[in-house]
């Protein structure tokens, strides 16, 4: 976690008040181009998409779903060439 507040900082991500591990703050490290620690690049395609399915599973008409969705689709497009989702 200390990788991931040094990438925000350095990134001038504002973490909305999170814990850097937080989804949040993280799109908006994506969202800026920032250098992400690969530790996250594994496990941050993965997390996503469990969320998602969980969620689908567990509630399947709550319009979150939808941002989940598209949150997975923006963490995979932003994934460096070769990385697996």
């Amino acid at each position: 976690m200390a990788d991931l507040q040094r990438a925000m900082f350095g990134a001038g991500v504002d973490k909305g008040g999170e814990l850097p591990d937080h989804l949040a703050p993280i799109l908006r490290l994506l969202a800026v181009g920032g250098d992400l620690p690969d530790d996250l690049i594994e496990a941050l395609p993965p997390a996503v998409a469990s969320m998602r399915k969980d969620l689908k599973k567990a509630e399947p008409d709550n319009p979150y779903r939808y941002l989940l969705a598209a949150a997975e689709a923006a963490v995979t497009a932003h994934l460096p060439q070769g990385a697996s989702a």
